[in-house]
């Protein structure tokens, strides 16, 4: 008896490494909450890890808030991650709302000249233990929003 036959095996998706002490949140983990209308777009071409959310421009009815376990009160420097804008709809003036420890602060990016990376969103910001801060991306903006991931980073 010969028997021909072909096994499959599909590789499961690696999270991106990232520097140390760097405290990611994607908006596939719990620490990542949607309000209102989001779509998903999936594919590692769209996304930091299988894919990403985006929102219709609005008026900030749809708010994606991220919520980051930080394990020890300190500052830390604030990144989005934003994909490319491939039929350039995005917004110019992406609101993105950080809260910390000190209070709020909000950050305009321009979607449109993103080709898949890490943007800063300032700092350094004092973020408490545990999880009571929070980075908050609304399409309250004049095109289309992207929610992917945050990152915090210990301030050297």
């Amino acid at each position: 008896d010969l028997q021909i036959g072909l096994n499959v095996f599909e590789k499961a998706p690696v999270r991106p490494k990232e520097e140390a002490g760097a405290i990611v949140v994607d908006d596939t983990d719990d620490g990542a909450r949607f309000i209102g209308q989001w779509q998903h777009a999936s594919g590692s071409d769209s996304g930091y890890f299988l894919g990403t959310r985006w929102a219709w421009k609005g008026k900030g009815e749809a708010r994606a808030v991220f919520t980051p376990k930080v394990p020890k009160t300190g500052r830390y420097m604030v990144y989005a991650y934003f994909g490319p804008d491939p039929v350039k709809d995005h917004s110019t003036h992406a609101p993105v709302i950080i809260s910390y420890l000190g209070g709020t602060v909000t950050r305009h990016v321009d979607l449109r000249t993103m080709k898949g990376q890490w943007v800063s969103l300032g700092g350094p910001y004092t973020f408490q233990a545990g999880s009571k801060g929070s980075i908050t991306f609304t399409n309250d903006a004049n095109g289309n929003v992207l929610a992917d991931a945050v990152k915090l980073v210990p301030a050297r």
